[in-house]
């Protein structure tokens, strides 16, 4: 897979591939690649993650809970490259803020939010992080 959007119109993410982390050793890190775009506006970055960084497993539990929460889901990067809080309520779609800047004493920090639909579009996205951002056991 070379890349995967999140969002439509003006205000998307696309995730690319970048270097996974080695399997086997939970402490050598790898990362993906973070583009966000919005009215007038692009940001891109490589993200850092572990093996246990567990962006699918974030995605995976937005496709589960497809009828709605209550209050944010979230998940942080390692250095704080990159933060996504989700919000859903019933019946109206997934909104996934993100939030990108550059580690964890920033001096650029750029936001925007992405909407997604609950059930079958959110199923696929899931699938699609986990064959984009490879996870290994720790």
């Amino acid at each position: 897979m070379d890349s995967l959007t999140l969002g439509h119109g003006e205000r998307t993410a696309t995730l690319r591939p970048g270097a996974p982390p080695a399997p086997g050793d939970p402490y050598n890190g790898g990362h993906f690649v973070v583009e966000l775009r919005a009215e007038g506006m692009t940001a891109t970055r490589q993200v850092f993650v572990y093996g246990w960084s567990d962006v699918a497993g974030f995605f995976a539990d937005l496709a589960e809970n497809w009828r709605g929460w209550a209050g944010p889901k979230t998940w942080t990067s390692p250095e704080y490259d990159l933060a996504m809080t989700a919000t859903h309520e019933s019946g109206s779609h997934v909104q996934i803020e993100m939030v990108l800047q550059d580690g964890p004493v920033h001096t650029w920090s750029v936001t925007t939010t992405v909407e997604v639909e609950p059930g079958e579009e959110m199923t696929r996205l899931a699938k699609a992080v986990a064959e984009l951002i490879p996870t290994i056991a720790a």
